[in-house]
Parts: C-alpha cells; structure tokens; sequence
C-alpha cells in the first residue's frame, strides 16, 4: 500500500490508489525550535476535497488528531498509516536534496544562450539597476512586448531577441498603468496586438513564492520580469540574509528573470552599484547599470545602459536607446551614448580616449588633463590598443583610419 509519488515544483503529490485518495504536500518549513511542517490537502482521487490542514511531521500526537478528523470526514480505517507514509517520506524527500550528478568533461557544453542579445541571458538572474526616472520600467515593458510578439530583430534597436512567453510580476505600477504603457510602445512598434501575462503583487515574493510558482507550472512562462527588487524582497535591502533568502526563492522559478532595481545613493566607491546589500550583484549572474541624459529635450528620454557585471562572458559595449512620448505612441530606437556627453563618464577608459581623438589628435598629458584620468593608465591604454591609437610623431596621438569615420 505504498503511494506513488510525484513532484510538481517544490510541491509532492501522494496517490494510494487502492484507497482512491490523494494528498497534496507544499510549503515544507523546519523550524527553530525543531518543528516540521507542511500544508497538506487531502482530496479523492476523483478530486473530491476532503480537508486542508498545517501538519506537524514530527509530532505523533498531531498525527493522530487529524486522523480521527479524516476518518469522521471521510472513512477508511487506514488513516493512520497513510498519514505516517506522508510524513515520513516528506521528510525524507526534502532533506535529501537535489540529486548529485556527476560534472563529465566529455558531455558537450554550450556557450552561454542569450534571450535578448546583447542585454539578458536565456536561464539565469539577470539586474538592470539606476535612480528613479531612467526608464528602467519602460525598457523592460518594451524588451517584454518585443519578445511576446515574436519581433526577434527589432529595427533601429540593434538587438537580437527570441521570442519567449513574458510573465511580468509588478510590485510598483497598476494594471491599469502598465497596460496604458504597453498600448503606447506596440503602437511605436507598429504592433498589432500581443497580450503578456500580467500579476499586480501586493505581497513579498518569498512569501508568495509558492502561489508564483504554480502559476509558472501552470502557464510555462519563459521571461519573469521582476519590477521592482526593492518592494518584491520587502525586508531590510542592506542585510545579505535578504538577498540569499530572494534568490533561493527565485531559483525555484525555471526562467529567465530580468530584476529591475534602484541604485545605492552614496555608493562606498564612485562606481555605481544597486541599492542594498552587495549580495545583490553578487548573485545575479548578468548586470547593467542605467543612466538617463539630463539634456534630452521634452518629451524624449534618452537612457544609457553599461556593463558592469558579467559572470558568464565579457563585458559588452554600453547600449542606448531613446524614448519619443507622442500623444497616441511610444516610440523607441537605439543611440550611441559614446556621442552622448553626459554619458562619457561611464564608458571605459579607452572608449573615453577614442571620443576625445575624435576631436583630433592630442598628447598623453593633455588627453588625461581632459578625462581628469591618471597620465599612468591614459599611457598604458594607448599602448595597449595598436589597433584603434597610433601616435603621431614624438608626442601627440591620433585614431588610425577606420576609427575616424
């Protein structure tokens, strides 16, 4: 009489046939003071429900209590020992773990998969973080709406997309807004109709984790996009228990999840960094830090996005793109932030160095003295990359041909 036994996510479903009685296991939980619990919902097999109930795995007396409620509610003399089944192979199913595998060097490998080349990887957490008004929320609806429809190489974007389901999980917006947004930039995309699975959240995403990863099961979603971390995690940002706990729930979720964040106001350091604990950037695998120009003219909102974290391959080129609000559209296409001034503080040195010989040539000292960057790194840059630098003369540098155009 031993039940069959089938995992569904983090839930476990038991089915003794013989007996026509099922029992659906979630939200397994040891606790402190040496407590096991989980939610269990017996029902028919016929999906007659019998009774929901909180038991305690560990407490023979708990066992026996809601084997009398059952057998009252629904007779079979054998409550007892399908109830010690349950609990014994619960526990021993959830502390066992994931399964070891074994890593074989002849298995063949794939490079890192992209969902949107070169923004968001396919299958792993990735971070767009910056203050508030970057347009972090527009891009990710924009990103959302490109993949739902299928628009895998969206003109004047310079992105490769795939086309994926998008589930986006909103703690900061209303349906109403968000779907207001959604009908703007399918109008600037000149597309027809698409429709995204959508999910006001009120409560913190550890503890609705459980609900989300049934509506996951349920509707295969292959994009999460997380709007925004601060109010989805709810607790203190700047302890790294927060961070481990969110991400140990996320990693529940089969996906790729784009999380949107705000930025540390007074970063320890002078490189921009995300708001809390810096277990944040320390966990997502792909991350990219946003910036708006302050001198984009009205209704026009011009956002710079730069690489500052990549786990799975080199940091890639900052991309830019530009947002025109008119009455009856969104319209977005790319732009180049290295011809965006208020931006050349974010490239890399040797991008900075390339703008300024735009100009014409130019000396070490006075390509540092520009920069406000150290005569040390400006000399090493240019003697690092023959291919773009070349020195004109005794002193002064210049880009070689290609690099003028």
């Amino acid at each position: 009489m031993q039940p069959e036994v089938e995992h569904i996510g983090s839930k476990v479903m038991f089915s003794w046939r013989s007996q026509g009685i099922q029992a659906l296991v979630r939200n397994y939980h040891e606790h402190r003071d040496g407590r096991v619990t989980a939610e269990v919902t017996w029902r028919k097999a016929d999906q007659g429900h019998i009774l929901m109930t909180q038991l305690n795995l560990l407490s023979s007396q708990t066992r026996r209590q809601i084997s009398k409620e059952l057998e009252e509610i629904h007779p079979i003399g054998q409550w007892e020992v399908l109830i010690e089944q349950l609990c014994v192979k619960t526990i021993e199913l959830f502390r066992q773990g994931e399964p070891i595998v074994f890593l074989d060097t002849n298995r063949e490998i794939h490079s890192p998969e992209y969902l949107i080349y070169p923004l968001i990887y396919r299958n792993q957490p990735n971070l767009i973080f910056g203050e508030g008004g970057t347009g972090k929320s527009y891009l990710a609806l924009a990103l959302a709406l490109l993949c739902q429809a299928g628009y895998t190489e969206p003109l004047d974007l310079n992105l490769r997309l795939k086309k994926a389901n998008v589930f986006y999980l909103d703690y900061e917006t209303t349906e109403e807004e968000t779907t207001r947004r959604l009908k703007l930039l399918a109008r600037g995309f000149a597309i027809p109709e698409a429709s995204i699975m959508y999910r006001e959240c009120r409560l913190p995403l550890v503890e609705d984790i459980g609900q989300i990863e049934e509506l996951v099961l349920e509707h295969k979603p292959d994009f999460i996009i997380i709007d925004s971390l601060g109010v989805a995690a709810a607790q203190n940002l700047s302890e790294a228990q927060t961070a481990t706990a969110f991400y140990a729930a996320l990693r529940r979720i089969k996906a790729t999840v784009l999380l949107i964040s705000h930025m540390a106001k007074e970063p320890e350091t002078k490189k921009p960094t995300p708001f809390g604990s810096v277990y944040w950037r320390n966990i997502a695998r792909n991350e990219w830090f946003v910036r708006r120009n302050p001198e984009a003219g009205e209704d026009i909102l011009t956002i710079g996005l730069f690489h500052t974290k990549n786990n799975l391959g080199k940091l890639m080129k900052p991309q830019g793109f530009t947002f025109r609000f008119e009455d009856d559209a969104i319209k977005v296409e790319s732009c180049d932030v290295s011809k965006i001034g208020a931006f050349l503080e974010n490239l890399t040195l040797k991008e900075q160095i390339r703008e300024v010989l735009r100009h014409g040539k130019m000396t070490e000292d006075d390509i540092a003295e520009v920069l406000g960057a150290k005569k040390g790194s400006v000399h090493a840059t240019l003697y690092d990359n023959p291919d773009i630098f070349v020195k004109l003369g005794k002193k002064e540098w210049g880009l070689k041909a290609p690099e003028l155009l």
